[in-house]
């Protein structure tokens, strides 16, 4: 009974009740004057017409067109009031107000870009041109495959901040590693050490207790939630920060898929052995974290910080080889374009000999299905590791209904048996490789802000190569005779795959 009750009366239950009961009281309220007042049922009759003209010509890939079109067409008064309600972005004219500012400080940094890269300089500049980030070398990159290797990394080196540590993550969870991670920030704190963090106020929705917050900032930490979750019409599950950063005196930086909780390092295990990766970086490039978390953190704060206070002035370049691109994608009109989808288009137009790729989730639109049919019919060997044991049943049920096209293609698909794979890599012909936090899927490459490491000729990219075939080594290929679902399910996933581009 008491886990009901804490169902029931948890933060994200009431929020959602809430949001939900607002929403109907405006569609009946709109639905109700349409009926019974005559001139607002011709005012909605106009309205509907502006907006199918609005979707129709928008600047958007025509698959986010099709979901508000069904809607509008088919639930004329509903429909019209959600597109009026939820089509609307996130971003009010302060914190885009803010985002150019702090672009504008930030934009000198961006000239130190790297054009040098041979068959491989249009995708570096493609990422520098749109998301601000420049390409480096003198980077030293470690892959760590782990969320294991991730953490016994990251302890070592927040033991040794000696200016500040930064912080974002899409969401804490309050446990094992949150506490060892807590326990040498507090250490930091006592030595002077400036300490940032935001986190993404939705993801964190009960994964701490009532007030983290507040006992995080009376210990002296700079804290910020994301986006702060407020009881009114939106589309809370949209636009959050679904980034992975920790950023250590500008001289190191983390990311990756892991998020700060347990099942992440295996310390509990709610879907098998959860598999993920990350990257410690270490050189120029970790510049472009420290300014594009800095950006990230000042539209919540609403005050520009010195950036030079924070990005190294000089530094000994790391003897390296290969090129490190850090970069950032979100939504529009923050991003005038979809960053990390694109690229990933482009890695995979480029390849010639193979294409590995990790997610947990793959409900992508026509643009990179068709993308992989044709590297098949290039003759690139094409592979698509996803989980074995997924952890949101309808996300692996779309996931699962690619399958039959994918095989169709000639792409080879493979279920992660021990568990849950998390981790979002592509390997390009064992030469080029994204590591980050964008899922394959409308949510990551339209819908929330994002942050990837673009790499080229790494030496660690060999670990990269070698880990994948580790996973490949205890997955499972996929059949077409595998692919068979029930046909309620698979015509229930058909009915949603409509809508999917909306979240």
């Amino acid at each position: 009974m008491l886990n009901y009750f804490k169902i029931i009366f948890n933060r994200s239950t009431l929020l959602i009740l809430s949001m939900l009961l607002r929403l109907a009281l405006i569609v009946f309220g709109v639905y109700y004057l349409s009926i019974y007042v005559g001139w607002v049922s011709y005012c909605l009759t106009i309205i509907r017409f502006v907006v199918l003209l609005k979707i129709v010509n928008d600047d958007t890939n025509p698959s986010h067109k099709i979901p508000w079109l069904v809607i509008c067409l088919v639930f004329p008064v509903a429909g019209t009031t959600l597109y009026v309600i939820f089509s609307k972005k996130l971003i009010s004219y302060r914190q885009m107000q803010m985002f150019r500012k702090t672009r504008a400080v930030s934009s000198k940094y961006s000239k130190k870009h790297i054009k040098s890269l041979d068959k491989y300089a249009d995708i570096s500049n493609y990422i520098c041109s749109t998301s601000f980030m420049p390409c480096h070398d003198g980077t030293s990159v470690k892959y760590l495959p782990t969320g294991q290797d991730f953490l016994h990394n990251l302890i070592k080196d927040l033991k040794r901040a000696e200016k500040f540590i930064f912080m974002e993550y899409f969401y804490i969870k309050d446990g094992i590693m949150w506490q060892e991670i807590l326990k040498v920030i507090k250490d930091r704190l006592s030595n002077g050490v400036e300490v940032r963090i935001m986190y993404d106020d939705i993801g964190t929705i009960n994964k701490v207790s009532a007030n983290f917050f507040r006992k995080l900032k009376k210990l002296g930490i700079q804290i910020v939630k994301y986006n702060k979750f407020k009881p009114i019409i939106s589309a809370i599950h949209n636009n959050r920060d679904h980034r992975k950063i920790t950023i250590i005196d500008g001289v190191i930086a983390y990311t990756g898929g892991i998020n700060i909780g347990d099942e992440y390092v295996n310390i509990v295990h709610p879907f098998g052995y959860w598999k993920d990766t990350a990257l410690r970086i270490e050189g120029k490039a970790v510049d472009n974290f420290t300014i594009m978390f800095l950006q990230q953190y000042n539209s919540q704060t609403r005050k520009v910080d010195m950036y030079s206070n924070y990005v190294v002035a000089s530094r000994v370049n790391m003897a390296t080889d290969g090129y490190v691109q850090p970069f950032c994608d979100g939504p529009k009109p923050v991003y005038s374009e979809q960053i990390a989808q694109n690229t990933y288009l482009n890695m995979i137009n480029k390849a010639r000999k193979s294409i590995i790729i990790t997610t947990p989730y793959f409900i992508v639109d026509y643009q990179i299905l068709n993308a992989l049919k044709v590297a098949v019919s290039r003759g690139v060997d094409v592979k698509l590791i996803v989980p074995g044991i997924p952890d949101k049943k309808m996300v692996y049920a779309l996931t699962k209904s690619n399958y039959r096209r994918l095989l169709s293609y000639g792409v080879k698909v493979y279920k992660y048996t021990p568990g849950f794979i998390h981790s979002k890599m592509i390997l390009v012909d064992d030469e080029m490789a994204i590591v980050g936090t964008m899922n394959y899927d409308y949510r990551s490459l339209v819908h929330h802000y994002e942050d990837g490491v673009w790499l080229c000729g790494n030496e660690c990219i060999k670990d990269i190569r070698s880990d994948m075939l580790n996973i490949l080594d205890v997955s499972e290929e996929q059949t077409l005779e595998m692919t068979r679902m029930n046909i309620f399910i698979e015509l229930f996933c058909g009915f949603i795959s409509i809508f999917s581009p909306m979240f």
